[in-house]
């Protein structure tokens, strides 16, 4: 029952979301252009943390990147709680964990965890590897002929 309310919370979360931005949430964004992946985006689950009853946490994250942003401070390592130090990457949330999973919330290398995952949807997402890369192609459609950069959702 706890994790059915959890995906409530979630659906609801996300049409609220929609209802003021008129989109969904992005998977992963930030406002400057960038090719290092070492830029501290943040996810979805974040950009509906307003409408999930965790505004003071959202207040706090630091989203606004330029020129010599010192990144050890921003996006997903934005200080939440200046009382202890904690980041926004190492805080969980009370409902991003259904009871059933055993897993710890908070890894040992600082990063919480959630139960829960959202969809990149029909985009080029490549294998770190290569192991997956023969499956870029969706209905005929290659996307590394895109005039952008389509990987990870990105837009």
């Amino acid at each position: 029952m706890k994790c059915s309310n959890n995906l409530k919370q979630y659906g609801l979360a996300l049409h609220n979301y929609h209802d003021v931005s008129n989109t969904l949430p992005p998977g992963g964004l930030w406002n400057i252009q960038s090719a290092n992946w070492g830029v501290p985006a943040i996810s979805w689950q974040a950009r509906i943390l307003p409408f999930i009853e965790q505004q003071t946490v959202y207040d706090r994250i630091i989203m606004n990147f330029g020129p010599g942003t010192n990144f050890s401070v921003v996006g997903y390592n934005s200080i939440v709680n200046p009382a202890t130090g904690e980041r926004l990457r190492q805080t969980p949330m009370p409902y991003a964990m259904c009871p059933s999973d055993e897993g710890d919330p908070v890894l040992s290398n600082a990063w919480a965890q959630t139960s829960y995952c959202g969809s990149l949807g029909s985009q080029r997402t490549p294998s770190a590897d290569g192991n997956c890369n023969s499956f870029m192609q969706i209905a005929g459609f290659h996307y590394e002929a895109l005039p952008w950069n389509a990987d990870h959702g990105n837009t």
